[in-house]
């Protein structure tokens, strides 16, 4: 099954970028999964027309204000929609108190959940997914975000006729991975799952300097989609404020392996984005600018296809 990737924001800092501010949504069999939320997220949300009333999940990477302040707005907007299924929201310490101050202060028709992560963690949701956060490299509590599908085996239905397992329970415990007895013989799950091709993975840097603990679990990524804050000859700025360069996003790509690398959050500074492109390339070739409207679908199957459209 495919996953597709629709992009409200790519700017850093200011609401008037002409990027947009951060912000992401994966969907997936039918449940949204939204990276980050700046202000003015809930624009180009409804303009995606993806539905306000589905499963949805948002990730807040740290809480500077260009990723998180859009939240509000974006809430008020689903319940005006007539939302009713609950939101989960997870972040870093803090996320509770902005969200308890002033958001359910606006008596939403749905309910919210927050979880706050102090370190670093691995989640499931609905068995389809598992989300890691790695502590990132930057001026707060920060982290990346590691997307990735879980893959269910496939049940080999012949190989199950020939070895004489019937219709029922005993083909059930097998799909749960239970051994099994049958006839005196110890049949395992392997002896009837197929294997499946290798999951969809998606890596979400968030604000960071070139963090190599992040390279060494994101290896083989499909898309790595990494903060460009500055470009090379603004390496210093870069450093001083803990960000990255369209070099340093470039060189983690190519150490990761990552398939394509899709860069954002741009500071305002540069008039022709192109440039970081342009610098990423030199030590990177598979490499896009994200924009507003940018829609990128990748298929599950081997060799990977990935479709990159203009929606607005």
């Amino acid at each position: 099954m495919s996953v597709e990737i629709f992009f409200a924001g790519s700017g850093a800092a200011s609401p008037f970028s002409r990027n947009e501010l951060p912000g992401f949504i994966i969907r997936y069999k039918g449940s949204l999964y939204i990276f980050d939320c700046g202000e003015g997220f809930q624009k180009k949300f409804s303009r995606f027309k993806l539905g306000f009333n589905k499963p949805m999940y948002l990730f807040i990477s740290h809480l500077h204000g260009d990723h998180y302040l859009g939240i509000r707005p974006f809430l008020q907007t689903l319940s005006l929609s007539q939302r009713s299924l609950p939101v989960f929201i997870y972040g870093p310490p803090g996320l509770s108190e902005y969200i308890f101050s002033y958001i359910l202060k606006d008596k939403l028709g749905f309910r919210v959940y927050i979880k706050e992560f102090w370190e670093e963690k691995i989640i499931r949701i609905n068995n389809d997914v598992r989300i890691s956060f790695v502590r990132a490299v930057h001026t707060s509590t920060a982290f990346s975000f590691i997307w990735t599908q879980i893959k269910r085996k496939r049940f080999d239905v012949k190989k199950a006729e020939a070895l004489g397992i019937p219709p029922g329970p005993l083909r059930r415990k097998l799909v749960r991975g239970e051994t099994i007895v049958l006839n005196n013989r110890v049949i395992k799950p392997d002896d009837v799952l197929l294997d499946n091709l290798k999951p969809i993975k998606v890596v979400y840097s968030g604000d960071t300097m070139p963090n190599y603990r992040l390279a060494s679990k994101a290896r083989d990524a499909d898309i790595l989609i990494h903060e460009s804050t500055y470009s090379t000859e603004d390496y210093l700025k870069a450093y001083d404020t803990l960000h990255s360069t369209a070099k340093d996003a470039a060189q983690i790509a190519k150490k990761t392996k990552t398939s394509l690398l899709v860069l954002f959050h741009y500071s305002n500074r540069y008039e022709n984005i192109r440039i970081l492109e342009q610098e990423a390339k030199k030590y990177f070739s598979r490499v896009i600018l994200s924009k507003p409207g940018l829609k990128i679908t990748i298929s599950g199957g081997n060799p990977r296809l990935f479709v990159i459209e203009e929606l607005f």
